[in-house]
């Protein structure tokens, strides 16, 4: 619902057309990333626990900081640490699971 009427919303404002088949502009990833950082700083100040605490709201947090990265906002080395990512807690999980179900 909410990826919709971004959409439809960057297609009004930039008169982008919005296809899978091409690489997304610059232009269209930060205005993205804008529009989600506005509703992040909104809701977080603003809104309900249940709000802040609901799994749509965890998603839209995981995309604006996966844009902020994309678009250099958050180093990659920040980006990969235990602050976002942990993807060396994540590299020893699936290890582990690989090791554990190998017969």
């Amino acid at each position: 619902m909410i990826y919709g009427f971004i959409k439809n919303s960057i297609r009004k404002e930039n008169k982008v057309s919005v296809d899978c088949k091409r690489m997304r502009s610059i232009e269209e990833v930060k205005k993205l990333r804008d529009t989600l950082g506005e509703i992040v700083e909104t809701i977080t100040q603003y809104g309900t626990d249940e709000e802040v605490n609901s799994h749509g709201f965890g998603y839209i947090c995981n995309v604006f900081d996966a844009l902020n990265w994309v678009l250099e906002g958050i180093s990659t080395e920040k980006f990969l640490s235990d602050s976002y990512l942990d993807i060396s807690s994540w590299l020893r999980k699936k290890e582990k699971i690989k090791l554990e179900t190998v017969v």
